[in-house]
């Protein structure tokens, strides 16, 4: 027997929720086969199983949060019993500890951080772990009560590999250690871990039940409480004139309709970025990282929420392919078909709400992003052009940074190369 597990799926995933069991309990499975769809942050993906197998017992139920390594479900192999007591004698960690080895446990640093909660026993008072984590303990001479887990479940082989990967870190130095290459700007303290953002209250009693937040809702609760408790915003804005992006849409003479506002807007600002490499470049510890190219993370409104897929390398490219692939990512993010791939390791984001009519807006910049452009609709106002009064299409620009990394001049100089590609004045 063994133990299929909830694995990680992305560098920010820490837990799942099963949407759906593909396999019921007691039917066999062949590798490559469907076992499961789990729900991370803002995506469906698909769990297929790596040998053949039977499922003997579901350990999480549909709509069930699990933790990244806890089991979900217990697997029988060829030769395995497969009755009930079986299982229950499995879970109690009283089996034969000769059963195949589970899935390799993520590397130590992507290991979560130990839970609080006691490891559970079993009725006899003995420490309940699968067999195979029990052997690897015996072998370390690692004593299973030390060992806390989260929830009321057995010590699994992760849990036992996280534990002995913690024993052999090396212990952490009173002063910080400096980097082992030379950062390219003075280095800046970045905090090993986000403050707790304020708790929730429970709902009130006597009043409706809440309804539970699908993982895409449940993400925005997460990573908008850590980037505004975390990341020092703070925000410029400009209006500009877009009459010659409109005459350049008007005379577009290429395949297919002509690129949408928005896939103008991403040609614009991925090349100020370039202008101004700051703007997304990357805060770690001890220091700063520049880029050579620009991901820049798109905000598409969906049916389940905001959807931020990002666009790689969108300096790189032509206007018109920049228009192909936002089509192709905005309808697969509807669809619910981005992949984790999909939505990690943006640079910058773009938001663009002028099709709500919305004019002008202080957008928060995501986790693990420099800063973030929010575009107003287009508003026909009169302004003075060589002394003269005259009606042109305006557009609000704002664009939020974070302020540790980037400041006021060079929010700025970017802002200023955003309006003259928009003006055509040159920078």
């Amino acid at each position: 027997m063994d133990l299929l597990s909830m694995p990680r799926l992305g560098q920010t995933m820490d837990v799942g929720v099963i949407v759906a069991r593909h396999v019921d309990a007691g039917a066999p499975f062949a590798a490559g086969d469907l076992l499961y769809t789990v729900e991370t942050e803002k995506v469906e993906t698909d769990v297929e199983a790596k040998t053949d197998g039977r499922m003997l017992r579901w350990l999480a139920a549909d709509g069930e949060e699990v933790a990244v390594g806890a089991p979900v479900a217990v697997l029988a192999h060829a030769g395995d019993p497969t009755d009930d007591a079986s299982v229950d004698r499995f879970l109690a960690g009283d089996a034969p500890s000769s059963v195949p080895e589970s899935a390799p446990a993520p590397p130590a640093s992507d290991l979560p951080p130990p839970p609080s909660s006691p490891a559970p026993t079993a009725a006899s008072g003995r420490v309940r772990a699968v067999p195979k984590a029990r052997a690897i303990a015996r072998e370390h001479g690692i004593d299973l009560s030390t060992i806390v887990v989260g929830g009321d479940r057995p010590i699994t082989v992760p849990d036992v590999e996280a534990h002995i990967a913690r024993l052999a870190a090396p212990p952490v130095p009173p002063t910080p250690a400096q980097p082992v290459s030379r950062p390219v700007a003075p280095v800046v303290p970045v905090p090993a871990a986000p403050p707790a953002a304020a708790p929730l209250p429970d709902a009130p009693a006597g009043g409706p039940e809440p309804i539970r937040l699908d993982g895409n809702r449940r993400a925005m609760v997460a990573s908008m409480s850590t980037s505004w408790s975390t990341i020092p915003h703070f925000t410029e804005m400009i209006e500009v004139d877009v009459s010659s992006l409109q005459r350049e849409r008007a005379h577009y003479d290429g395949p297919g309709k002509a690129p949408t506002v928005t896939a103008y807007l991403i040609r614009e600002f991925a090349a100020a970025c370039r202008a101004v490499p700051m703007l997304h470049a990357g805060l770690v510890e001890g220091g700063m990282i520049e880029r050579d190219q620009v991901d820049m993370a798109v905000a598409v409104d969906t049916d389940q929420g905001l959807v931020a897929p990002v666009m790689r390398g969108a300096d790189r490219l032509h206007v018109v392919e920049i228009g192909e692939q936002l089509r192709d990512l905005a309808e697969r993010a509807r669809a619910r078909r981005l992949q984790i791939s999909d939505v990690e390791g943006g640079h910058v984001a773009l938001s663009n709400l002028g099709a709500y009519g919305v004019q002008a807006g202080t957008p928060i910049i995501p986790p693990r992003q420099t800063a973030m452009l929010f575009a107003g609709s287009v508003v026909e106002r009169p302004v003075v052009v060589d002394g003269e009064i005259v009606v042109r299409p305006m557009m609000w620009l704002s664009l939020t940074c974070d302020h540790r990394l980037i400041d006021g001049a060079t929010a700025a100089k970017a802002l200023q190369v955003l309006r003259a590609s928009f003006e055509g004045t040159g920078a």
